[in-house]
């Protein structure tokens, strides 16, 4: 006979998930033990939030489904962020964590740690302002079933998904009988007939109109489709900043990003299209803000699984289309009968120049990002995930990206040390990961011991300034003056060596380029210590 923990764990593994990432506890130590098996591997973490951004970055850098385990009470608030920016971002995850009575109300003493199903029911929502996009309560086998259901309906999903499974520590351990009952396929998503009929339409507007397509991170699943619609109709391409790479950068169509670290030329905000064609993003402030004040007479068809959002954000007439998004453009592209020619063979590879330094024995952030461009992206081809702030504003502005994937952000939460500690999850999908960090996200948590105990592949690249960047310039470009503020220098090179993890200090663009060749290659995580000029002023301007 099975216990509920070694029932749940052999589903785990049977729907693919062979990684877990969490924070053992007493109310979930049996499934922690559990999940020890051949076939899963146990990343045991600082911090709960820590392993939330791990697993999320893993699984979306894998596309496989990963698990998160935390204990009740303060373990499952601390991940909550993590698991929002998960759903936000469209990973699969499996958070699976502990409760101290399977019962409604709240009668006898109070436990340690106490959480009762009502306060984990609360975190489950229809959309991502929610942390959970399900939630199982285990109390019998039925629910074992349904668990199976959901796990099958997140994998399926093209969106992802977070699925909350919570149970007490007595029924983990107790056994479950032999009989495993049947559970339901879910169906296929399928177009519907309002948005067939609206591709013609869509395809009217971009024959006959000065239109754009503009493209958000739920297109990450059709590039290939986004590029032949785009090279159809001679299409210019905009991206959120999310969105890179979707769409390749250096492609002769591609007009730039938008939002925050917005490289779009100027004049095609102050010259709008006459249409647009909006797929896969909600539009939201960082991702975009002028559509809403100077593009006003524009035609909009927005294109989005989640319609909801969308809505906010888009002037008054748009025209709003439910539909997954590799089936729709499936459909626009059946609506004429042309043979895709691709006449756009090669793309080079991208250039950033340099800019000399203010000060001496400091990198231009704009010459890291030079570097970083020709090193990591268009020689090693490695993966890149920015955190909050700065970092994400250089990144956003000067990196170019030849193909989806690449580059990592999340803004709809925009946590600070989010890739501080994603970083190390990314590295954990056998290849090599950079993280672009400001040294405060790197010191307000990060998982360098972590990443040393399982040789995850991760390297932090640390944008050392004693500044709290951002916060400094919003203020003054809001004509204030913040009081005073700043960060000790912290040698970050010493730190990583107190964990047993490479660590190295950079002044200069060569002694850039060869850290980083070096760790590309390195079986390991690497900390690198950039010495960078301040304060030049980030591109904010969404």
């Amino acid at each position: 006979m099975q216990t509920y923990a070694d029932s749940i764990v052999q589903c785990l593994a049977a729907f693919g998930c062979h990684k877990a990432f969490g924070v053992s506890g007493a109310n979930i130590h049996h499934i922690w033990k559990a999940l020890h098996r051949p076939d899963i591997t146990v990343y045991h973490f600082g911090h709960e939030s820590g392993a939330a951004f791990a697993a999320a970055e893993y699984s979306i850098q894998a596309d496989k489904i990963a698990t998160v385990f935390v204990t009740s009470g303060p373990g499952i608030t601390n991940a909550i962020t993590g698991l929002r920016c998960a759903r936000t971002d469209g990973a699969c995850i499996v958070f699976i964590a502990g409760l101290t009575s399977e019962e409604t109300d709240r009668t006898g003493r109070r436990l340690l740690q106490e959480t009762f199903p009502n306060d984990v029911e609360t975190l489950t929502g229809p959309t991502v302002d929610s942390a959970l996009s399900y939630c199982v309560i285990i109390r019998d086998e039925s629910d074992v079933k349904r668990l199976k259901e959901t796990l099958l309906r997140i994998k399926r999903d093209p969106r992802g998904g977070v699925l909350g499974v919570f149970l007490t520590d007595a029924k983990s351990k107790s056994f479950m009988s032999q009989q495993h009952p049947n559970f339901q396929l879910c169906p296929y998503p399928i177009l519907s007939k309002e948005a067939l009929g609206v591709c013609k339409e869509v395809v009217g507007m971009l024959k006959t109109k000065r239109s754009v397509l503009w493209i958000g991170y739920g297109c990450r699943r059709a590039s290939a489709r986004v590029r032949q619609l785009a090279e159809r109709y001679t299409l210019p391409v905009l991206a959120t900043p999310r969105a890179k790479g979707i769409f390749p950068e250096t492609h002769p169509l591609y007009q730039g990003t938008t939002g925050l670290g917005a490289s779009l030329n100027p004049t095609m905000r102050t010259n709008p299209p006459k249409g647009v064609l909006l797929l896969g993003s909600k539009a939201a402030e960082l991702s975009s803000r002028f559509i809403q004040e100077e593009w006003i007479v524009t035609d909009f068809y927005c294109v989005s699984l989640e319609t909801s959002e969308v809505k906010r954000n888009m002037p008054e007439g748009s025209v709003f289309i439910q539909a997954e998004m590799s089936l729709f453009l499936g459909a626009v592209m059946k609506v004429e009968d042309i043979e895709h020619r691709n006449s756009y063979r090669h793309l080079p590879d991208a250039i950033i120049p340099p800019v000399l330094a203010a000060s001496k024995g400091r990198i231009h952030p704009a010459t890291v990002m030079s570097v970083v461009q020709d090193v990591v992206i268009n020689q090693f081809g490695c993966s890149i995930i920015a955190d909050a702030g700065n970092s994400l504003c250089w990144t956003a502005h000067y990196l170019k990206f030849p193909k989806h994937g690449l580059y990592r952000s999340n803004l709809d939460s925009s946590p600070l040390g989010h890739a501080v500690c994603g970083v190390v999850g990314m590295g954990l999908a056998n290849n090599h990961a950079v993280a672009i960090v400001s040294d405060a996200a790197m010191l307000k948590h990060s998982e360098v011991s972590t990443a040393v105990l399982y040789g995850s592949k991760a390297i932090w690249l640390v944008m050392n300034s004693s500044q709290f960047g951002t916060s400094d310039q919003l203020t003054r470009t809001w004509g204030d003056v913040p009081p005073p503020y700043c960060i000790p220098y912290t040698n970050f090179e010493l730190l990583a060596r107190a964990v047993s993890c490479h660590g190295s200090t950079v002044t200069e663009e060569n002694g850039l380029r060869k850290a980083l060749r070096e760790a590309l290659v390195r079986d390991g995580p690497t900390v690198i210590n950039v010495l960078v000029d301040s304060p030049p002023m980030a591109p904010l301007e969404p």
